[in-house]
């Protein structure tokens, strides 16, 4: 045992010694492993990069000692500089070696697969140049740019390669690989809460879309994940303009299909109670102050739906009035308390004296092509002027609404002084010009097409330019130029030109006229526009088909050169109304007439009301409009182009013309022609032929009024593709005419009614215009009344909308025109 025991101990002193030896050759090693000594650095591989950009981007001393740490940074700031493929650091002797592999140059650049989007949209993503450089990593960094576009159109499962192909000295083609996948749509929207709108409607707030049976053309319905935050926003305001306070979007869940080739969107949302105004009152600690008279100037009623809109309305009225009694700097601050029970808002206007700040000076920025100015006067302070928080937030909404900018980001900052603010605008501009395109039809006319080119932003002026064509049987060329700060004032400048031809076979004649009219419009209020402007214009009248008395009487007046006047007060309260659907509109103007060469007057007065509102939560919309017009003519009878004629603007289910006073001819069947004496036949007496009238000359008239009533109703899941029907019934007539008889003009010998021919046996034609009685030669003018009633489809296509009207008619004449089907449309692109 003893003897065991000192082997044992033996044993352990040995592989201590052991131990203890291998320590002191391992240290001595390693710590010789960790720091590296040189005395000279030499770079090999370099061809366009110089040594001495190298040794720059190591780092290291020209000789020494330096540990392994400081080379691993020597390392990566090589590598960092992204000029190099491949990088070696190695001792040789006393010298440190640096060996690189320089990149290749880019040659060119390409995509290759791509379909959806065109190679010039998606080459200005790539950041890699030819001539420079190639770097896998910003090759990639391409990539990945390239498929988020893919993904913002929908196509989720796009993938993007980048690829070079060797060429010779050193260069490569960098090659982007495009696999674009299919486009992931919303193939539904659902919605769960909502009791009180139903998802026909809501679906109309968002600006997400269902997919329909156009959705190869129609890109709403693509599913953007970014989409949803802006319908929720979007919910939000529709619910709260409303008076639900309480609405919420509580969840929005977005799952794919099983085929995965499409998203379900449910939008889980909380309506809450609606809420209405209760008390409105109004207080002040500022001297002088008549709250009743702010009050007054709130115009909110009491049991009134809840909407942040007339509140602001309320305000900004309020401290008008407060800059207009000398208080600048007067603030209308509202506090809302809230009544659960009563279920109504308490709104106290405060009236409070702001802090004195002013406004230094308006920096604009971004615009790069609309001049300043267009940008300062959406602007209702300027430099010098109080700030005002409100007004800054409505230029920042006009500028907006321009339509000149794609993105408006306007703020504030500090001035040169603690009371000075500067207003900063930072606007992105975007393409402001458009190509529209228009058709028509109707089973009289056939197809009529128009195109339209318009610029609103002409030279970065905030100017408006545009030209029209129209073609069928009438054809018309228009020019139209719109200053909308004429003078540098809200007063809108507007010049229309137009050159245009009718030759209607329907009509029975033809016309050529031009016209150039310049205007002016006023802004009474918000609410209300006023037009005023005056002209010059040429109608001439011509190729008459027909034996109309009254179209011969206007032609042998000779070509209409006139002068003329005009107003137009148009009222539309849903202008400033948060629904466009529910309003009143009012239209009455006036034009006057005068005749250069014949010294006629024409007072042409129309009128409009019309009423629009919606029932269901929305879901149907119901409109009504009373229209009429009166001419009043002197020096002569009404012409053909002072009088009101037909067309669906004024009433549905008939024709061009197809209504209203028309001008006819005598078809005579005697029954006996009399004794022939010496080749002559004598003419036949009035009792003894038979009167056929042959209504075919459309004459207009001085007169009309028609009532016009439609709803609009969605069809189904039709509605959520743009499609929807509504019932619409027309009553009304055109009438009056200044001359209805044709004896008069009969005995100046130079036109006849109707006409006997006869053949004689030595084959010799003769003629006879008998005396026609007085009754026979009577043009109906009075006030018939017609009516029609007929369905509407209704089509928000990729094209633009759409109108199918099919209609019947009620009540009409025999000669009137009806009309059992009409398309129109206008495209835009």
């Amino acid at each position: 045992m003893r003897v065991r025991n000192t082997i044992l101990a033996l044993i352990h002193q040995c592989r201590s010694v052991i131990l203890v030896s291998l320590c002191c050759l391992i240290i001595p090693v390693a710590v010789s492993a960790q720091n590296t000594s040189y005395s000279s650095v030499v770079v090999e591989g370099n061809a366009r990069i110089d040594s001495e950009s190298v040794l720059r981007f190591a780092d290291l001393p020209a000789s020494g000692t330096v540990s392994a740490n400081r080379l691993n940074a020597a390392y990566r700031g090589i590598a960092d500089s992204r000029l190099f493929e491949d990088i070696t650091i190695e001792q040789r002797g006393r010298t440190l070696v640096i060996s690189v592999v320089e990149y290749p140059t880019i040659n060119q650049i390409s995509i290759e697969g791509n379909s959806a989007i065109k190679d010039e949209d998606l080459i200005t993503l790539v950041k890699s140049e030819p001539r420079h450089v190639y770097n896998p990593a910003q090759a990639e960094e391409d990539a990945t740019a390239i498929a988020e576009t893919y993904r913002v159109a929908g196509r989720y499962a796009a993938t993007v390669t980048p690829k070079i192909i060797r060429r010779t000295e050193n260069r490569v083609d960098l090659v982007y690989e495009v696999f674009e996948g299919r486009v992931i749509e919303t193939e539904r929207i659902e919605f769960v809460g909502n009791d009180v709108y139903s998802g026909h409607r809501l679906r109309r707030v968002l600006s997400s879309k269902q997919a329909g049976i156009l959705r190869t053309f129609v890109r709403s319905d693509t599913f953007i994940a970014e989409r949803i935050e802006v319908d929720k926003a979007l919910l939000e305001e529709f619910y709260l303009s409303r008076g639900y306070l309480d609405f919420e979007v509580l969840s929005v869940t977005s799952e794919l299909t099983t085929e995965r080739d499409a998203f379900f969107l449910v939008f889980t949302v909380r309506e809450g109670q609606k809420y209405s105004f209760g008390r409105i009152t109004a207080s002040t600690d500022v001297a002088g102050l008549d709250t009743a008279e702010y009050l007054d100037q709130s115009r909110i009623k009491p049991g009134e739906t809840y909407t942040p809109r007339l509140i602001n309305d309320a305000v900004r009225r309020m401290e008008f009035l407060a800059a207009r009694q000398g208080y600048a700097f007067v603030r209308a601050e509202p506090e809302t308390s809230r009544n659960d029970v009563q279920r109504s808002v308490d709104i106290e206007f405060q009236l409070v004296r702001g802090s004195r700040v002013f406004v230094e000076r308006i920096d604009i920025e971004g615009n790069t092509t609309t001049y300043d100015r267009v940008i300062r006067r959406e602007f209702e302070l300027a430099e010098g002027d109080p700030f005002n928080p409100r007004k800054v937030e409505e230029a920042a909404n006009r500028i907006r609404g321009l339509g000149f900018f794609s993105s408006v980001d306007v703020t504030t900052e500090e001035g040169s002084a603690p009371d000075l603010v500067v207003v900063v605008v930072r606007v992105e501009e975007q393409l402001t010009g458009s190509l529209s395109f228009g058709a028509s039809y109707s089973k009289d006319d056939g197809v009529a097409g128009t195109i339209n080119l318009s610029e609103s932003n002409v030279l970065g002026r905030g100017q408006g330019l545009s030209f029209g064509i129209s073609t069928g049987d009438d054809k018309s060329y228009d020019l139209i130029f719109i200053e909308p700060y004429f003078l540098d004032r809200e007063l809108e400048f507007r010049l229309e030109t137009s050159y245009i031809t009718t030759n209607s076979s329907s009509a029975g004649y033809s016309t050529t006229q031009w016209n150039i009219e310049p205007s002016l419009r006023f802004f009474i209020s918000e609410d209300t526009r006023l037009r005023v402007g005056a002209g010059i214009s040429s109608h001439k009248l011509e190729n008459a088909s027909s034996s109309s008395f009254i179209v011969q009487n206007d032609i042998d007046r000779g070509k209409g050169d006139n002068v003329s006047a005009s107003y137009l007060l148009d009222y539309d309260s849903r202008r400033s109304a948060f629904n466009p659907d529910i309003g009143i509109v009012a239209r009455a103007g006036q034009r006057f007439t005068y005749g250069l060469k014949d010294d006629s007057t024409a007072i042409r007065t129309s009128a409009l009301v019309g009423a629009h509102t919606t029932l269901f939560n929305e879901d149907i919309t119901l409109s009504g409009e009373i229209e009429g017009g009166v001419l009043l003519a002197s020096g002569g009878p009404s012409r053909l182009r002072d009088r009101f004629h037909m067309n669906s603007s004024i009433m549905r289910g008939f024709a061009a013309n197809g209504i209203g006073p028309r001008d006819f001819s005598l078809t005579l069947k005697p029954s006996r022609y009399g004794s022939a004496v010496e080749g002559q036949l004598d003419p036949p007496n009035p009792e003894d032929i038979e009167f056929t009238r042959n209504y075919n000359v459309p004459l207009g008239g001085n007169y009309f009024a028609v009532t016009r009533l439609e709803t609009r109703f969605p069809l189904g899941a039709s509605q959520d593709v743009g499609i929807s029907g509504g019932f619409f019934l027309d009553v009304g007539s055109i009438w009056g005419l200044d001359d209805t008889r044709c004896s008069e003009y009969l005995e100046r010998g130079s036109h006849r009614v109707g006409e006997i021919r006869e053949t004689t046996d030595n084959d010799e034609t003769v003629t006879f215009w008998p005396a026609i009685p007085q009754e026979q030669c009577v043009i109906d003018d009075g006030m018939h009344l017609r009516s029609a009633v007929g369905f509407s489809l209704f089509w928000t296509s990729f094209l633009g909308p759409f109108r199918f009207n099919f209609s019947h008619d009620l009540q009409s004449e025999p000669y009137d025109t009806p009309q059992s089907f009409n398309l129109e449309l206008a495209s835009r692109f």
